[in-house]
């Protein structure tokens, strides 16, 4: 919609001041020491293959990608790899939770990397759809009340960025996925050793476009 694209312009606006006022603090403090990394700069796009999130990447992060404003179908590969990641998507449970076929998503956004996505048609829709029926006939939670399921999906997540080779990656998701992920210790997904960022992740839900930065080790 015109108030999320809004939403991401506003969040690029402030990574871009943060980043430029970082390196120059940085500048200042250590005689020009390009080798120090910005917060603010990150070096990977991990996104969820649900077209919203693809498109809240593609405008919070248009300052790093080499796409023109006027052409979301540009050619052109970006700066930095922009992947999809199937298991960082929402949790299913609504029609709404149902992805795109990869063919188009493909088509939509041909400067992401899509070769993660090893399905074409939604294999996580079609799971709960066959246990529960069509979203007209069953219009319960499907995933949500699947704690084994959700569980496995979250630590394959993680699996997968343990094998980036970046360090500082952006990882774009959803509120509901991220609530089960950070908020939920009987999952045993996450722990933390920090009690500031527990609160920070735990104290409240996310916001929609709202980024928060923690430092985290896959073991």
């Amino acid at each position: 919609t015109p108030k999320g694209i809004l939403q991401c312009q506003l969040l690029s606006k402030r990574l871009v001041d943060n980043s430029g006022k970082a390196k120059a603090e940085t500048s200042l403090d250590t005689g020009g020491d390009s080798t120090i990394d910005s917060l603010y700069d990150v070096d990977c796009i991990i996104s969820s293959p649900m077209r919203r999130a693809l498109q809240t990447a593609q405008h919070s992060f248009e300052h790093q990608l080499s796409l023109s404003e006027n052409d979301s179908n540009s050619s052109k590969l970006p700066y930095i790899p922009f992947v999809a990641c199937e298991e960082w998507r929402e949790t299913v449970n609504y029609l709404c939770d149902q992805r795109l076929s990869s063919n188009a998503l493909q088509s939509s956004f041909p400067f992401v990397d899509f070769q993660h996505i090893q399905h074409d048609i939604d294999p996580i829709w079609s799971k709960y759809e066959s246990q529960f029926g069509p979203h007209d006939v069953y219009t319960a939670r499907r995933e949500s009340g699947d704690d084994e399921g959700l569980a496995q999906r979250a630590k394959l997540a993680w699996e997968f960025i343990k094998h980036r080779k970046e360090q500082n990656i952006a990882l774009v998701s959803h509120s509901a996925f991220f609530m089960h992920v950070f908020t939920r210790p009987e999952l045993g997904i996450v722990r933390y050793e920090d009690e500031e960022v527990e609160k920070l992740m735990t104290e409240r839900p996310f916001e929609n476009c709202e980024m928060r930065s923690i430092a985290f080790e896959v073991i």
